[in-house]
């Protein structure tokens, strides 16, 4: 068996860059009708707040 991917740590995911792993982003909403936040789902994550690791490609192992 191979060893533990050093960037995830072994867990083949990682918090995504994009939402901080919260699966949302907070947007500002530029209608005059719609002043203030609006929280979306992070479209890098699909809203689960974690990515494939780029190192391993998920697999957890170099």
């Amino acid at each position: 068996m191979s060893p533990k991917c050093f960037a995830c740590g072994g867990f083949g995911k990682k918090d995504c860059q994009v939402c901080a792993g919260t699966g949302k982003i907070t947007r500002k909403s530029s209608a005059e009708s719609q002043k203030g936040k609006k929280n979306l789902t992070c479209t890098a994550c699909q809203g689960t707040g974690q990515i494939n690791c780029s190192v391993c490609g998920g697999t957890g192992r170099r």
